[in-house]
């Protein structure tokens, strides 16, 4: 096998050699291997650029697909967030309700409270008034 793989090479090596050998005594020759020389080197110069474009186009494929991932993140997390203001918004109405609430409860509850108090006082009033009656009477005597 390694034989084989050697013997091709020196012939075409070999081959190469005639040629330019012959090429610099056949002006003819020599600018025919002068094109073909240089169709050689822009063809690989054209085969160098393809790969590059290629290159670039995989990069911007990558970089685009890059980019829509952080526009749907970002897009998420504007409607994460706007989930979250608008719960917090209706949290804050339910603590407002609910405090509201409770200061009329409260408010209420002082009302039931005082108008307690007041009749209290009124019974423990009239309750004197009559301890007094009776006891002016028992003066009297």
């Amino acid at each position: 096998g390694r034989d084989r793989d050697v013997a091709p090479t020196s012939v075409l090596a070999g081959r190469r050699d005639a040629l330019t050998t012959r090429a610099t005594k056949n002006p003819m020759l020599k600018a025919l291997q002068e094109v073909q020389g240089q169709r050689e080197i822009e063809s690989a110069k054209q085969a160098n650029l393809l790969r590059r474009m290629q290159r670039l186009q995989e990069e911007q494929r990558q970089i685009k697909e890059m980019d829509h991932l952080r526009l749907s993140e970002l897009d998420q997390v504007d409607r994460k967030q706007k989930f979250l203001d608008d719960r917090s918004k209706e949290l804050k109405a339910q603590i407002q309700a609910m405090q509201e609430n409770a200061e009329h409860q409260l408010k209420q509850h002082r009302q039931e409270v005082e108008a307690v108090r007041e009749k209290k006082i009124q019974h423990l009033d009239n309750s004197v008034t009559k301890l007094f009656r009776s006891l002016d009477k028992r003066l009297d005597f």
